[in-house]
């Protein structure tokens, strides 16, 4: 069977919890959360859609959740595919940090150049 996949945020909330490929422009983001120009990025992507909503890779506080170095350069600016579990907001930390609140993909199985 395939998966669904997810080129628009209207189909987030309608899969989440689901496993699915979401399709979108890889791009690094600047968590903090007091944003002061020029942007800092630290290793968090997310891939964001055709409707410009963005989809994290992995929570914030996960440590895969930075990329790495040789992944962000093959991928950034480019569209790809990532496969994983979507939720429409990010699990919370289990120490109770706070954390990002906004859709996410986790337990990330792969993430290819679209086709």
């Amino acid at each position: 069977m395939a998966l669904p996949l997810i080129r628009s945020g209207k189909n987030i909330s309608k899969h989440a919890g689901e496993r699915v490929a979401v399709q979108g422009v890889y791009a690094s983001i600047d968590l903090r959360r007091l944003y002061k120009p020029p942007p800092q990025y630290a290793g968090h992507v997310a891939i964001r859609l055709d409707d410009g909503e963005t989809v994290l890779l992995e929570p914030s506080w996960r440590p895969d959740a930075r990329r790495s170095d040789v992944e962000r350069e093959a991928h950034e600016g480019r569209l790809v595919v990532a496969i994983g579990i979507l939720h429409d907001e990010a699990p919370d930390a289990p120490d109770g940090t706070a954390s990002v609140r906004m859709p996410c993909l986790s337990d990330l199985e792969s993430i290819a150049l679209a086709s």
